[in-house]
């Protein structure tokens, strides 16, 4: 089940922040594994039900809520950023920063981030709202470049050095 979290590093700062990197080329493969579980798991519960085993329905019924709220959204996402940036080969999305302001951390994280898609060679992909301008920036400084919109954020793209 665990398997299943769509984020494959999660770099952290002493700082406190935190950035979370998606292999895109395992996204097809979450959501099917997803979709096979759920049904599977939903297939159980029934069976469970029809044999009065309520407690082990209602504890499974728990599992697939949990895997439809936290686990679900995470995959949609990286399906979704595999069709918006249209990349072929490898290629991580950025899915997730989250920093205090004013300490550096988002800097050396993105940095971190860097390194190692350049050590894999693969491309780094992200989507960041068109209003902030500092994280734009920070962006640019470790050379994403803007690779389109999808009428709500920009698209910004860095190849491997």
């Amino acid at each position: 089940m665990f398997l299943l979290n769509a984020c494959d590093q999660l770099l952290t700062d002493t700082a406190g922040g935190v950035l979370a990197l998606t292999d895109l080329g395992r996204s097809k493969w979450r959501a099917r594994l997803l979709a096979v579980t759920f049904v599977g798991g939903l297939a159980v519960v029934l069976w469970a039900g029809f044999r009065g085993l309520l407690g082990l329905g209602v504890a499974l019924a728990a599992v697939l809520l949990i895997l439809l709220v936290v686990v679900a959204p995470k995959v949609l996402r990286s399906l979704q950023a595999l069709h918006r940036h249209r990349v072929t080969g490898a290629a991580w999305v950025v899915t997730g920063v989250a920093t205090e302001p004013g300490h550096g951390a988002g800097d050396r994280l993105v940095g971190r981030a860097c390194e190692l898609a350049d050590g894999a060679k693969a491309m780094l992909v992200l989507s960041v709202a068109d209003t902030t301008t500092a994280a734009i920036k920070l962006y640019e400084r470790h050379n994403f470049e803007r690779s389109g919109s999808d009428g709500q954020k920009l698209l910004m793209t860095r190849s491997p050095a």
